[in-house]
């Protein structure tokens, strides 16, 4: 799904236009294409499935109106950036299940039914190194800006397939590799995983990473750093 930037000359679009719809949601607007989807039953779409299947609900048939309401104002309170880095509106709705999707990927279980009472954390700003003949990524922890680190802190890295080094921006598909919890005092030896994808020298990586924390639920926006592989 594409998102769109308008001008003074197009101030909006809506509707089908060939193969492509527009539409707006509150980020603003977006186009994506009109096709036949696909149900291979991966076992990352039965796991997507499992989330929406069993959060969802939690916003109407378990949490009360108050909750809701703390849900919205926390939204409001704290837009969320696209991909121009324009903050946008999002829903009370929008902000429960994102805090709630990093945990549900550990133990599949619906953790914050409160909106978190602290702002959101910074992004993580880290570096990592990838190894194309054991097709390893080893990245350096704790992210500079968490040292030290708040205790209780989960950090999820997101692995990018790898690219060619004339690319500077790549935008997925990512894959959620390996998570780290920081039980008080940090580790700070390297945290090495194996990547989800295979890895030739001469390419390009990204990697993101994600910060929660592990009681509150406060999120950060991914913090991203690339790699070129020798």
């Amino acid at each position: 799904m594409a998102s769109i930037l308008t001008s003074s000359v197009v101030a909006d679009i809506r509707g089908k236009i060939g193969d492509e719809v527009y539409s707006r949601n509150g980020s603003g607007l977006y186009v994506r294409s009109l096709g036949t989807w696909v149900q291979p039953d991966t076992a990352r779409q039965l796991s997507r499935r499992l989330f929406i299947t069993d959060v969802a609900p939690a916003w109407s048939a378990t949490l009360t109106e108050q909750q809701r309401d703390d849900w919205r104002s926390y939204a409001h309170q704290h837009p969320q950036p696209n991909r121009w880095g324009e903050l946008c509106q999002t829903t009370g709705y929008l902000a429960f299940m994102r805090c709630n999707s990093y945990r549900f990927i550990l133990d599949e279980d619906i953790h914050f039914l409160d909106a978190p009472t602290a702002p959101p954390l910074h992004p993580p700003e880290f570096s990592f190194t990838a190894e194309a003949v054991t097709d390893t990524i080893t990245v350096a922890l704790p992210p500079t800006n968490y040292d030290p680190t708040p205790q209780w802190l989960n950090v999820f890295l997101f692995v990018g397939k790898p690219t060619t080094t004339g690319r500077h921006f790549f935008n997925g598909p990512w894959r959620w590799k390996a998570h780290a919890l920081n039980y008080p005092p940090w580790d700070h030896i390297p945290w090495t995983v194996a990547s989800p994808w295979p890895i030739t020298a001469g390419q390009r990586m990204w990697c993101y990473l994600v910060a929660q924390s592990f009681y509150g639920g406060e999120l950060s926006r991914p913090g991203r750093a690339q790699y070129d592989v020798p």
